[in-house]
């Protein structure tokens, strides 16, 4: 339930869509209170205009990838745990794997575990997919990716059920466990690292954070950086997700 809520009630919480809730809004006043509805249109244009610039995507996700900078030295990993996240599951199937934003985690988790060459690859990830519960994206990568980039079979652990944060620590817990693992290393998004380090040590774990697929342009903003673009937009819906990611974890009392 909360799963299909969140994809649900969520989606008017990000620029676009709550935009088109303002714009909605000021329809239903256009009779009844011109200024009004003009107010409420104007506000929505100027919104989705300020949420589309580089300059106020970096300012939102730019304190979310500095709170966990990578690890400079890391001697020994045991295992190597990669969050999914970076898989088109629509157009991913029999024989091969879509990637699309973020698919550095993947990348960077193959090239640790090939750095650490006995270290287990773990991958973990169900489908985020609130119509399609079927698919693992984990389950994909591990089948018709990875063994193909040179990281035997053997050495790959797939936790294939996880929807969210929250059930990738605890599976990746099992897993850790059952190969009495205690040391290793965790790669997700630089934006989304914060809320998986607070579910991994609410489970009990303490990863080594290896962050990744940065997108914070705060070191190169111009006077262009006030244009609306759609990677700036995208950049923003990111930093949105991963601040109610936080403030619901804690209120839901995952972290």
């Amino acid at each position: 339930m909360f799963f299909t809520l969140s994809k649900i009630f969520s989606c008017f919480l990000y620029p676009v869509g709550f935009s088109i809730l303002l714009l909605a809004v000021s329809f239903f006043f256009l009779r009844k209170s011109p200024r009004a509805a003009r107010v409420l249109g104007v506000s929505a244009v100027i919104f989705l205009w300020i949420s589309s610039t580089e300059w106020f995507s970096s300012l939102l996700i730019d304190p979310l990838e500095s709170r966990y900078p990578r690890s400079p030295l890391i001697e020994k990993a045991d295992a190597v745990v990669v969050l999914s996240g970076m898989a088109d599951l629509k157009l991913s199937g029999q024989g091969s794997v879509e990637l699309e934003a973020g698919s550095d985690r993947i990348i960077e988790g193959i090239l640790l575990a090939r750095r650490f060459p006995d270290s287990l690859l773990i991958i973990s990830g169900g489908s985020g997919n609130l119509l399609d519960q079927e698919t693992s994206e984990a389950a994909l990568l591990s089948r018709y990716l990875v063994p193909q980039l040179g990281i035997p079979i053997e050495r790959i652990m797939v936790d294939a059920t996880s929807k969210n944060t929250t059930e990738n620590a605890v599976n990746t817990r099992k897993i850790l466990s059952r190969n009495g693992i205690e040391r290793f290393v965790l790669i997700t998004s630089a934006s989304h690292m914060p809320r998986a380090m607070a579910c991994f040590h609410k489970a009990g774990l303490d990863p080594i954070p290896w962050p990744v697929d940065f997108r914070s342009h705060k070191n190169s903003l111009d006077a262009f950086s006030l244009l609306p673009v759609t990677g700036s937009l995208m950049r923003t819906d990111a930093a949105i997700h991963e601040y109610i990611g936080l403030v619901v974890y804690k209120i839901m009392g995952y972290i």
